[in-house]
């Protein structure tokens, strides 16, 4: 597995967050907005849960062959990306009106 602070793997994320930001990508997991200027870690250290995050469409942890495969590679939140963890999601979850209005 290749090391997150790997140059390859840097240069992978940043190439795609380039894309995802030119495109104006929604959230992969959740279909809300992303606000890409948000700096991933506050002054503290701490992950801004609104920003950015590279997720992976099939886990790193049981494909490795598809870790700097630019084709696994999705737009979302930190805080949605960590909330899913290495389970696959295939549909948004953001709900509907009718879900939250009730």
């Amino acid at each position: 597995m290749t090391n997150k602070r790997d140059s390859r793997y840097r240069a992978a994320q940043q190439k795609f967050k380039a894309r995802a930001t030119a495109a104006n990508l929604p959230c992969n997991i959740c279909g809300h907005p992303i606000d890409y200027s948000i700096p991933h870690n506050d002054e503290w250290g701490s992950v801004n849960m609104d920003a950015f995050e590279l997720d992976h469409l099939y886990a790193v942890a049981t494909h490795k062959e598809l870790e700097l495969d630019p084709a696994n590679f999705r737009a979302t939140h930190a805080g949605c990306n960590r909330a899913k963890g290495n389970n696959r999601q295939t549909t948004k979850t953001n709900p509907t009106t009718r879900q939250w209005v009730r």
